[in-house]
């Protein structure tokens, strides 16, 4: 027979397996949308990512990616013809465990240059968490690199 503090703790540990655990909230100096990336946990392994976009409380977008989308790329944001910025899982990176992960910024569209930032996701104690040079980063904001007033790319995305 269980108990009501059994019920709840095996609630509690079932729900840890499955569901989606928020990693990164991403804004930007062009407008006040918020995009949130999250993992999709199946069984406690990451078994997908989520991003969701939303602009003063309503959702713009609202995107699933399995494994194999996501380390092919996830292109986060677009302009025109241009992939602003992609997101992929490195080939390492392990659903039990997490990994590497790149992302990859025009930073420069009238050359077509490109920047890529190294960042890590890991599992500490219950909890999913991206790293950025070593330090937990649950927030990015998007530095527009601009000429002439004009926005040509990104200029820096600092964690």
């Amino acid at each position: 027979m269980r108990t009501p503090l059994t019920a709840i703790l095996l609630s509690i540990s079932i729900s840890a397996l499955a569901g989606t655990q928020k990693i990164l909230d991403v804004t930007n100096d062009q407008d006040r949308d918020v995009t949130t990336l999250s993992v999709v946990m199946q069984a406690g392994k990451i078994s997908g990512m989520n991003m969701k976009t939303t602009s003063g409380g309503s959702i713009k977008t609202d995107e699933t990616f399995t494994l194999a989308q996501a380390r092919r790329g996830i292109v986060m944001y677009t302009t025109g013809d241009h992939e602003v910025i992609r997101l992929r899982l490195i080939e390492r990176f392990e659903p039990q465990y997490g990994g590497p992960v790149t992302i990859d910024h025009l930073f420069n569209g009238i050359t077509g240059s490109r920047k890529t930032l190294a960042l890590d996701v890991s599992l500490q104690g219950d909890s999913w968490v991206l790293e950025h040079n070593g330090k937990n980063a649950s927030r990015a904001s998007v530095v527009t690199n601009r000429v002439m007033g004009k926005v040509i790319g990104v200029k820096q995305i600092r964690f």
